[in-house]
């Protein structure tokens, strides 16, 4: 009888000691939600705002991250997403930010593009809301629209599929007042996206989850396999919030996001065409291997035109978008960020190196309009009218953006400031009288150089190579060697904790190059 005893207390031990495995405790949230499926068993909601889920109640629920899931998986007797009545009464669109997680386990190697959650269609930019989805190369995507403008962030297999039968956390925040959004991974953020012009979070569709609000037919276009964990804040949430979601939910301790360096190298490329011009894949692994391979840390893209996450994911960097022109793509996260003029010519990123050192780099292009190299290569046209030219044009944009980085410098939580991009111009440095049989017999003292060094940047490949006889620069073009050339992309720097140290172009690679322009390097000791 003792025995028996002995063995009912060592029972009744050992369920007190393995408990939390049967009686799962309800997730550990950043902050109280505003919505919130833990699908455990049911499809209410238990966040603060009650919405009524529209239609037969009856769902299939399987195992899921915490305890159960939304089952739409091919074991499902009820495959069909939740719909929830929140056209017109969404909070977040009162609100000046907001963020979104949702966990989903896709089956593996399913190569559809699904809605996963979101109140706006998928793939256009002509309805309004937001929407996270999967895409046809097993990855994810998160899009934006107000109806009028639209901003995307496509994430690529490389580092971020989601149909390889695994659990996956994804998620966004948005902020109407800084007018940004930040993309999540895994507890990662992997992107940071203006979205200057982008005036309301307003929906043309019900908040849906696990199909494409603009879908004909729900029971085709429903999401396939398990959505798990969804949650909506009326706040921004911080990247920490993010990252401790999902290590609670996942049990998987993630490392540490800020890594020390007393060094780092910056380079400028204008790829041409989205990088693409030489090949689709072939020209963006050339550009992603040639950035692996001069150990760059922070690349400042002209011409993106959406080829950012490709060549993001393949180093494992973080990603910065001002626009499908400009981007940035850094080893080290980012911070905040600034909309510097327009969209197509400049922005700015906050670069957290370590704990003690950011830096603000700016990606810039001036516009390549008018086209003066005919004019620039003709002997008999007078300095005076190039000048002209350029003060109308690129002089005039580097003046806007110089004018409005002056205005966030109370902002700014660095002095350290890097300006790197295609300024389609010359430089006054290179264009001198020492230097005229070199360029087509003129002398031209280029406005928009001249106004990035009048406001304390110093030109770092001219600082590290004085002669400009010497030692030219050239950065168009490597593959036009004919025609015009001249050193139009430039890295300018200012602050006292940088100085250059070396500087290098890249117009050559062991396979075809990949652009008409070549790349600058940097390096700067920190």
């Amino acid at each position: 009888m003792l025995h028996f005893i002995k063995n009912i207390w060592l029972v009744i031990g050992l369920l007190a000691m393995t408990s939390c495995q049967f009686f799962e405790p309800a997730p550990q949230n950043p902050s109280v939600p505003l919505i919130y499926f833990s699908f455990n068993g049911t499809n209410t909601s238990n966040g603060i705002e009650s919405f009524k889920v529209f239609g037969n109640q009856k769902m299939s629920y399987a195992a899921g991250i915490q305890d159960s899931a939304l089952d739409l998986s091919i074991h499902s007797l009820h495959r069909k997403p939740v719909v929830m009545n929140t056209k017109g009464n969404f909070i977040p669109q009162e609100q000046q930010s907001f963020s979104v997680i949702v966990w989903v386990k896709m089956d593996k190697d399913d190569s559809e593009v699904y809605g996963i959650a979101g109140n706006k269609g998928l793939n256009t930019s002509a309805e309004s809301g937001w929407i996270i989805s999967s895409t046809s190369d097993g990855a994810w995507q998160f899009e934006v629209s107000d109806g009028y403008h639209y901003q995307k962030y496509k994430a690529t297999p490389q580092r971020q599929r989601i149909n390889d039968g695994k659990w996956h956390q994804l998620g966004f925040l948005m902020d109407k007042h800084e007018q940004m959004a930040r993309t999540f991974f895994d507890g990662k953020q992997v992107g940071v996206l203006s979205l200057e012009g982008i005036q309301s979070f307003d929906a043309d569709y019900n908040l849906f989850i696990g199909c494409d609000p603009a879908s004909r037919d729900y029971t085709k276009d429903t999401f396939n396999g398990l959505i798990d964990e969804v949650g909506v804040w009326s706040k921004k949430l911080e990247d920490a919030q993010f990252r401790e979601a999902y290590s609670y939910i996942k049990k998987e301790r993630l490392a540490s996001v800020l890594e020390g360096s007393d060094s780092i190298r910056v380079m400028t490329w204008n790829i041409w065409n989205g990088g693409q011009q030489m090949g689709k894949t072939v020209g963006l692994n050339i550009i992603a291997d040639n950035i692996k391979k001069h150990q760059v840390d922070i690349v400042a893209l002209q011409e993106e035109f959406g080829s950012g996450e490709y060549i993001a994911d393949k180093l494992d960097y973080y990603l910065y978008r001002r626009s499908e022109n400009l981007c940035l793509i850094s080893r080290f996260p980012l911070g905040k960020h600034y909309n510097i003029y327009k969209p197509m010519n400049s922005g700015g990123v906050e670069v957290l190196v370590n704990d003690e050192t950011s830096l603000l780099v700016c990606p810039v292009w001036l516009n390549f309009q008018p086209n003066i190299n005919g004019l620039l290569m003709n002997t008999s046209i007078p300095t005076d009218t190039i000048i002209d030219i350029e003060n109308d044009t690129r002089a005039n944009e580097a003046t806007f953006i110089l004018s409005e980085l002056d205005r966030l410098n109370n902002d700014m939580r660095t002095n350290a400031v890097i300006l790197a991009g295609d300024f389609n111009s010359g430089s006054h440095l290179d264009w001198t009288l020492r230097n005229k049989q070199n360029k087509y017999q003129k002398e031209i003292p280029f406005p928009a150089t001249q106004k990035v060094m009048q406001k304390g940047f110093i030109d770092a490949y001219r600082e590290m190579w004085p002669d400009e006889i010497l030692h030219s620069g050239n950065t168009y073009s490597p593959l036009f060697k004919e025609g015009y050339q001249d050193r139009i992309d430039f890295i300018f720097y200012k602050g006292k904790t940088l100085k250059a140290i070396n500087a290098t172009v890249i117009n050559s690679t062991t396979q075809i190059f990949p652009s008409d322009h070549a790349a600058v390097v940097v390096t700067f000791k920190l």
